[in-house]
């Protein structure tokens, strides 16, 4: 089976994975070469050991030592959630940047950059929330929205968060496309 090797990290995961098992960072589609040595993956003690598990969003079956979905990104049970660690958000359009916070609400009446956004007659007065969990971004399609939400092309599920690693591409409507992306600092 052929593999991508992580940008960030160098990991090398298998060629269908979207989300890098060590790192959580965003696969690139360029193929992968042979990934370093030796790389550490999540710890898997002998009382909690098990193959695998099914991703609660997607269905995907993933391996064990792993706690992040390779089809959609989602974290198995918050266990790489680094509480310490501080992550800032940024809501990229075109060249300006805008700073992100928990509870931010992007949209016509939203809390960020709401004069990009109140022109667009497609994108809803309060589209999607930003929030932080256990020290990771989430973003949730508010409800009442009747437009279809895209996290870098796939619909956000209603009522759930789509985990925020790296850069994504959000597309609130047909004439609307922004990004988000995720730093540590």
């Amino acid at each position: 089976m052929s593999a991508r090797k992580c940008q960030v990290c160098g990991f090398e995961n298998q060629d269908a994975e979207f989300f890098c098992h060590n790192c959580g960072s965003e696969i690139t589609l360029a193929p992968a070469s042979a990934a370093p040595a030796g790389l550490p993956t999540k710890p898997v003690s002998a009382a909690t050991a098990k193959t695998s598990w099914i991703c609660a969003r997607c269905g995907q079956s993933n391996e064990a030592v792993f706690s992040l979905c390779t089809q959609c990104g989602f974290d198995s049970a918050g266990e790489n959630a680094q509480p310490g660690m501080a992550a800032r958000l940024s809501l990229l359009i075109g060249q300006e940047s805008f700073e992100c916070n928990d509870g931010d609400i992007l949209g016509r009446e939203g809390t960020v950059a709401r004069g990009y956004f109140s022109s667009i007659g497609t994108v809803s007065r309060k589209h999607v929330m930003l929030s932080r969990r256990e020290g990771r971004w989430f973003v949730t399609v508010s409800p009442g929205v009747q437009n279809v939400t895209h996290l870098d092309g796939r619909e956000i599920p209603r009522d759930e968060g789509a985990p925020l690693v790296g850069e994504h591409v959000l597309r609130l409507s047909t004439q609307c496309e922004v990004r988000l992306k995720v730093e540590k600092v």
